[in-house]
């Protein structure tokens, strides 16, 4: 279709358009070809950062611009045909629907056989789950509870982009009802003080939430209200002063607005703390684009030619579309990667599909039916997609290993997709979120032989959890008790911090109460953790996170980052850090019996499941072995090995992993799978069988009196 085409298509469009969708508009409405410019602007950076593109890393701000022009195009609705008296909530909602549902329907209904023959099981169970939430429009709200450590990567949800979607139909339900009735009872006037008064509450809440539930912060609605709430006092200026500022003043004003967007899309990275206070640059550039690109202004012209335009019309449709193919792409290949070529294939492939969707779907089912035919072909549509999705949907979130098993795509050979799903479905070792006896903050469990006499105690984090499952059982065969214990609420090394949960703010007195439990215990102490996890970042030493290995392989831990209250310099600084780490293991050497000090277990950030998947969809075969370069072990835990190596003291046992798994097969290469059998869960968690071979390296010493 040519440029000409989508020109025609939009003036036969109304005018005004919600989030990413189309142009719709009613009565008196000036259309704003800027506006479908700026949503180009917003789902550009969107798609190329999804796709990979480094530049673009803060691309995820576009959904941030959809926010504003979605308050400000839905509240211009509510005030033009509230003036003429002609605005229902009934046919405010029909509206939303015919606007939203087509497209998201065809969507879901394509991503539904693909997530049949791709997805692992649990991930298939998962993806039903997500596609009921978008048919209720309450998919931020599942990804909010979905979100922890050992949820799925956000890379591998085929309808993690519906989260927006999920807001936006929140705040359709709300505010209209709101904006009519403060409308009736309190005029404009009242609207402007209600939004106002949203806009600070909400925003005050995001930055709060920000730091200390960053996922709530993320996905919710009362966090990101004042990003929709903004472009709502956008439309009341407007509406109170159709030109606020003067031609000069408001083209350099929209053209400073488009400059904050395009800042923050190549200014920010997925360090910088969201829906918070630096979420302001790239809305408030949005509200100054609409506030001041008049007709005759340079940001009109830009934002206002025929390409821009054309891409904000199917920009709806395009942001359904480019996620579930990246995602689902990345199902495919085994490092999980795409090369340039790739990247770019799935943005035509994407840019075509949603060209067609907005020609057969978006535009046939904007307006509303006139004749019987139309009304017939309307319901049918409707009837035949939602009981399709919604029964596709169930089915899928009821049998999803049956079906899965059925295609034969999951080897018999992997029985776990993570150590999430190995403890969510036969639980842990034992419940440590009690607190114990006599004890104020410091909870635990006992496993091994609860009966024993002798106490064996483990430290630390998902690690020390995976070696658990091993440990359990060889506890019980030398008549050892063990005793699980963590500090509540803090993090395992007492010198770190959560710089984005800032809850609990007493973890060094938390630290001292185990510290003093420890030393009335007279126990042997054991000692894992995922340490380049949770030093991250050691200046020129642990850098990478998500780690990537030199193969290409990307694990799928969701990105965190670590500070420290007390000593700033320990954010980055390689020797205060090394410090506190050897203080903090010389005092728990002193309130133990003996330490056993686990080396680091060597990551490898491949998702063996994901693995054993594709070569088994691919040959019919199953793996027989897998592996990393040692090389890789070697760099990334030398800094913590180096430190591991300063702690002296007779009583400190160094336990070594990375033998263990190394030559097996090849002296330079460390073994994730072996005959089969999987060694790993995941990218960097021991299975029970590769928990075991630590295990036996260290039991019969432990076991043993000396």
């Amino acid at each position: 279709m040519s440029w000409s085409g989508l020109e025609a298509i939009r003036k036969e469009s109304e005018a005004v358009v919600v989030l990413v969708t189309g142009g719709e508009g009613r009565g008196g409405m000036r259309y704003r070809r800027e506006i479908d410019g700026l949503r180009a602007l917003a789902v550009i950076p969107v798609v190329l950062f999804h796709a990979g593109f480094t530049a673009f890393q803060g691309g995820f701000v576009g959904v941030d611009v959809f926010f504003v022009i979605s308050g400000y195009l839905i509240t211009s609705i509510v005030l033009e045909e509230n003036r003429r008296g002609t605005f229902t909530l009934r046919a405010f909602y029909i509206r939303r629907a015919r606007r939203i549902l087509p497209a998201l329907l065809v969507v879901l209904a394509c991503s539904g056989p693909a997530a049949w023959f791709l997805l692992l099981p649990s991930d298939t169970r998962d993806f039903a789950e997500s596609v009921l939430a978008a048919l209720f429009f309450v998919s931020n709200v599942l990804f909010w509870l979905e979100s922890g450590y050992f949820d799925t990567a956000s890379t591998l949800k085929p309808l993690l982009n519906t989260w927006s979607l999920g807001v936006e139909g929140q705040f359709y339900l709300l505010f209209p009802l709101f904006a009519l009735l403060v409308l009736r009872k309190r005029g404009e006037r009242g609207l402007w003080l209600g939004a106002l008064a949203g806009f600070a509450l909400s925003l005050g809440a995001a930055q709060w939430l920000t730091s200390s539930s960053p996922a709530a912060a993320f996905y919710l609605l009362p966090t990101r209200a004042w990003e929709l709430l903004l472009g709502v006092l956008v439309a009341l200026v407007l509406d109170r002063w159709p030109a606020p500022f003067g031609a000069r003043l408001a083209g350099l004003l929209a053209l400073l607005g488009i400059g904050a967007i395009l800042l923050a899309v190549f200014a920010y990275d997925a360090t910088v703390p969201f829906p918070g206070l630096p979420a302001l640059l790239p809305t408030l550039g949005a509200a100054l684009v609409i506030l001041g690109a008049r007709s005759g202004t340079l940001a009109q012209a830009i934002l206002g030619n025929r390409l821009l335009v054309g891409i904000g019309l199917i920009s709806y449709s395009l942001y359904l579309w480019h996620y579930p193919l990246f995602v689902f792409h990345r199902w495919t290949t085994i490092d999980g990667g795409a090369s340039i070529a790739e990247r770019w294939g799935l943005i035509a492939l994407a840019t075509i599909l949603s060209l067609l969707t907005w020609v057969l779907v978006e535009r046939p089912f904007r307006r509303p039916a006139v004749s019987w035919i139309s009304r017939l072909r309307n319901r049918g549509f409707y009837a035949a997609m939602l009981l399709f999705v919604g029964a596709f949907g169930i089915y899928m979130q009821v049998q999803p290993a049956a079906h899965t098993r059925l295609r034969l795509s999951y080897p018999e050979n992997v029985v776990w997709r993570s150590l999430g799903e190995r403890i969510r479905a036969e639980g842990p070792v034992c419940d440590r979120g009690q607190l114990l006896d006599g004890l104020t903050v410091t909870a635990g469990c006992v496993f091994g032989d609860p009966q024993a006499t002798r106490t064996i105690v483990l430290l630390g984090d998902s690690h020390s959890e995976a070696l658990s499952l091993a440990l359990d059982g060889a506890l019980q065969v030398e008549g050892l008790r063990g005793v699980y214990l963590q500090t509540v609420g803090c993090e395992p090394l007492p010198f770190m911090r959560r710089n984005r949960d800032l809850s609990v703010t007493d973890c060094d007195e938390r630290h001292r109460e185990l510290i003093d439990h420890l030393r009335g215990l007279d126990a042997d102490v054991i000692l894992l953790n995922r340490w380049s996890f949770r030093l991250y970042p050691v200046a020129g030493a642990i850098e990478g996170m998500p780690y990537r290995n030199s193969e290409g392989h990307l694990d799928h831990e969701e990105y965190r980052e670590y500070d420290v209250y007390a000593e700033g310099a320990l954010h980055r600084d390689p020797e205060a850090k090394a410090g506190a780490l050897r203080a903090y293991l010389e005092e728990l050497a002193s309130a133990s019996r003996r330490l056993f000090l686990i080396d680091p277990v060597p990551e490898s950030a491949v998702d063996i499941a994901l693995e054993n998947a594709i070569h088994f969809r691919r040959t019919g075969e199953i793996v027989q072995d897998l592996s990393f370069p040692r090389a890789d072990y070697v760099s990334r835990t030398a800094f913590v090995r180096g430190v591991f190596d300063e702690v002296s003291g007779d009583n400190v046992v160094r336990v070594a992993t990375e033998p263990l798994f190394r030559g097996l097969r090849a002296a330079d290469r460390c073994y994730i799978q072996l005959d089969t059998v999987p060694l790993y869960y995941d990218g960097n968690h021991p299975s029970e069988e590769g928990a075991a071979l630590i295990v036996a390296s260290f039991i019969d010493q432990l076991a043993g009196s000396e």
